[in-house]
């Protein structure tokens, strides 16, 4: 006899995409409230505390729809925005506003009749012709001036114009210039591929300070090691560690912590393989109960590489690596052989080390003195030496990063605020601003407040393809890239001249007079060249030069949202059936029924 299923529901064309539409229509009207200056908070109910944001990414997490299938169209922008935050760090709010724009389009297409493989085709022809004019739009941050700057920005030394250029796209991100200055500050002191770190103080304000350090990709093995649940992190000062490529299985491996005991020390990180069985079981419970705040944390990478960041763990603390190499044992172990980190602070993927250069180290094999400072120096030079010798490539990359880890360091802000709430929004500003400085160092910046999409319609009127349902792709295309601006103008309710008498009888008219200005805005800012826009000043609205005016985002933002939000698009408008399951009748969802 087969297995039964439970029986589910199931939409059909018009009727399955109209409902998924209305989970996308939902989510564009919850998320896209922030988008802009101008851009409205969210207040989102959670337990005993209410959470009042602007962070696109924090309020797509808290729409769900109460129908299945229009929470599946919540799910696809969902998805769409998700990964453009995981590429570019920005841009969340832009992607759903793009794939709404362009789903409402498309759709109303597909119910008239065009053919959709075609039309998907034209499609991606149009946004590859928008990508291709936001390469030529692009201004290189530390390259030279273009002739697009004016207002004598393009005359400033270039060392002074990356640093105003860094600035404005910190603070446009933030909205913040203070946010937007510190980050500039630190990001530039981090040098080229320095890790940037946020912290929380008690002190209300924002302060910065960059301190040598190294990261690796790995985090605690185990949730029972954190002791911050805030951050759901470890984090310890002034604390030994212990280097080792082994796997730990046994008690006996962790005679170090023993060793630490009774020196009185209660505290340690262990680098290590792996670690399960007793070994595992035991640190874990002292972590858990407050006897030895313990962590484990796994060896980053693999192979030859893996021993040589643990060689290079090992300059950072004056540790000895424990393996066959040096011939050790874990139940060998030494005071000697214990490393130490002035701080350590351990995430679910990521750890940083901060060294203490001053601390003395004693070398197990020589007995010689010498400090972790001069240890990091001769690690450097061995891989400065070895990069010289290695031909380019992706190992000559990696050597490169690894030197970078060693010299550049961490650089820390400190976050601190009056209340718990205003300190979280602080923070979701603080790291927004630092992941666009570094998108706008990748691949430069545009033209913000959705310019830069408006500037690429002149390339979609170039194309001319001889299949009518392909260029109603294109069509599509050309009309969705109005969407970022317009959505913009909307949420500031912008209305560059004061509105008629007449107009002022009624809402409604009074609407139709907003949208008209806003449609004139748009249709001038189009013929304008590529750095020119549309922006508000304190003095009211005006049309000029947005890179001079330090209106600009990181073009790796509008990018991947564009691009993301058109793959959406493209995926909903070939959907022909919609399956879900009924609550009621599915024993997953209905506890009720499993017993049956």
């Amino acid at each position: 006899m087969g297995v039964s299923l439970p029986p589910k529901k199931y939409r059909f064309g018009k009727q399955c995409r109209d409902e998924m539409m209305a989970g996308i229509q939902l989510m564009r009207n919850c998320v896209t409230a922030t988008l802009g200056p101008n851009g409205r908070n969210v207040a989102i109910d959670r337990y005993m505390l209410n959470d009042i944001t602007k962070d696109g990414v924090t309020v797509l997490g808290d729409v769900v729809a109460d129908d299945s299938f229009a929470e599946m169209g919540c799910k696809m922008v969902r998805e769409a925005s998700t990964k453009t935050n995981d590429d570019a760090g920005d841009g969340t709010t832009t992607a759903i506003e793009v794939a709404w724009a362009l789903c409402e389009e498309g759709r109303k297409r597909v119910e008239n009749g065009t053919n959709v493989i075609k039309l998907q085709t034209g499609m991606q022809i149009a946004i590859d012709a928008v990508v291709a004019e936001l390469d030529k739009q692009a201004i290189s941050i530390q390259g030279e001036a273009s002739s697009d700057l004016e207002a004598g920005v393009g005359k400033e030394p270039v060392e002074k114009r990356t640093r105003l250029y860094y600035e404005n796209v910190a603070t446009i991100s933030a909205q913040d210039a203070k946010i937007g200055k510190e980050v500039t500050d630190i990001f530039l002191k981090s040098g080229e591929n320095g890790i940037i770190d946020v912290e929380r103080v008690d002190k209300p304000g924002i302060e910065s300070e960059h301190t040598d350090g190294m990261q690796i990709a790995e985090g605690w093995l185990r949730h029972e090691f954190m002791n911050d649940y805030t951050s759901l992190s470890y984090s310890m000062e002034e604390v030994p560690v212990i280097i080792t490529d082994r796997e730990l299985t046994a008690i006996p491996e962790l005679a170090g912590l023993d060793l630490l005991a009774r020196k009185g020390i209660k505290k340690c990180v262990i680098i290590c393989d792996d670690c399960n069985g007793e070994a595992l079981a035991t640190c874990a419970k002292n972590a858990r109960f407050g006897s030895f705040h313990v962590c484990v944390i796994k060896a980053p990478a693999w192979g030859a590489r893996k021993a040589e960041i643990l060689k290079d763990l090992a300059a950072m603390t004056g540790a000895t690596v424990i393996s066959e190499e040096t011939g050790l044992n874990m139940d060998q172990i030494d005071i000697t052989h214990i490393g130490y980190a002035r701080q350590v602070t351990a995430k679910q993927k990521k750890t940083i080390f901060i060294a203490d250069k001053e601390h003395m180290v004693q070398n197990p094999a020589t007995g010689e003195q010498r400090t972790i400072g001069a240890c990091i120096a001769d690690r450097v030079e061995l891989l400065t030496k070895t990069i010289a010798e290695t031909d380019e490539g992706f190992e000559k990359d990696k050597l490169k990063e690894r030197l970078a880890n060693l010299t550049d360091g961490v650089s820390i802000i400190k976050l601190g605020a009056t209340t718990e709430i205003e300190r979280i929004l602080m923070k979701r500003r603080v790291e927004d601003a630092i992941r666009a400085v570094q998108c706008a160092k990748e691949e430069g910046i545009v033209a913000g407040g959705g310019a830069a999409l408006l500037h690429c319609v002149h390339a979609l009127e170039a194309i001319n393809l001889p299949d009518p349902d392909e260029q109603m792709g294109v069509e599509i295309v050309k009309v969705a890239i109005h969407s970022p601006a317009r959505r913009i103008l909307e949420v500031a309710g912008v209305e560059p001249e004061a509105a008629p008498w007449y107009y002022r009888l009624s809402k409604e008219m009074r609407a139709s007079w907003t949208k008209r200005c806003q449609e004139k805005i748009i249709e001038d800012v189009k013929g304008m060249g590529t750095a020119h826009g549309f922006f508000m000043h304190r003095k009211g609205y005006c049309y000029g030069n947005l890179i001079s005016e330090g209106i600009v985002d990181p073009k790796k933002v509008v990018r991947t949202a564009f691009i993301n939000g058109a793959s959406c698009a493209k995926t909903f408008l070939s959907c022909e059936v919609a399956i879900t399951p009924i609550p009621e009748k599915d024993p997953a969802l209905n506890p009720l029924l499993r017993s049956r």
